[in-house]
């Protein structure tokens, strides 16, 4: 476990799991609170209903979300620790692309299925609830979760600019 340059993160860690590395990136608590209470504040807002959500029930945003202004503080440090990270995989890049930011909301009983994010390099979700018991992505338990597809500009190049090999030689 590391200690971070970054003021807003407390600690960080990389975990090996084959075939993909996950990174654990803990915020300062002194961050939290306020980043928590305005992404909560944020989702009541564009749903009401929320609270009301029955048990097996899932709700999730559009996927713009880094776009709005309450999001600022919260896609700030995300892009931080993305250059972090790309740094320490000694992956140069000229710029970082959000390519989406959603929540997911889900209530006691539903869970959110393994799934993919192509043509991303770097995915993240930033937990801003959870109930006891709701340690994996795989749990049962309500919770509410930011997510986020990132690319950097190297890696978009290469995805928007085939090789010869891949459209057949031509």
């Amino acid at each position: 476990m590391a200690t971070s340059t970054h003021p807003e993160t407390d600690e960080s860690d990389v975990f090996s799991l084959f075939p993909t590395s996950v990174w654990k990136v803990q915020l300062a608590p002194k961050f939290v609170a306020g980043i928590n209470r305005t992404v909560r504040e944020t989702l009541q807002e564009m749903n009401p209903r929320l609270p009301e959500l029955a048990p097996g029930d899932s709700w999730q945003s559009d996927h713009q979300l880094h776009t709005l202004d309450e999001f600022r503080e919260l896609v700030s440090s995300i892009m931080r620790s993305t250059g972090t990270i790309l740094k320490l995989l000694k992956i140069g890049y000229e710029e970082i692309e959000l390519t989406g930011c959603w929540a997911n909301i889900t209530a006691r009983g539903a869970s959110h299925a393994m799934h993919s994010h192509p043509n991303n390099f770097l995915s993240s979700v930033y937990y801003v609830q959870t109930w006891p018991g709701a340690a994996t992505s795989e749990s049962n338990e309500q919770r509410t979760s930011v997510s986020f597809n990132l690319m950097f500009s190297s890696f978009a190049e290469k995805l928007s600019k085939p090789t010869r090999d891949a459209i057949g030689g031509r």
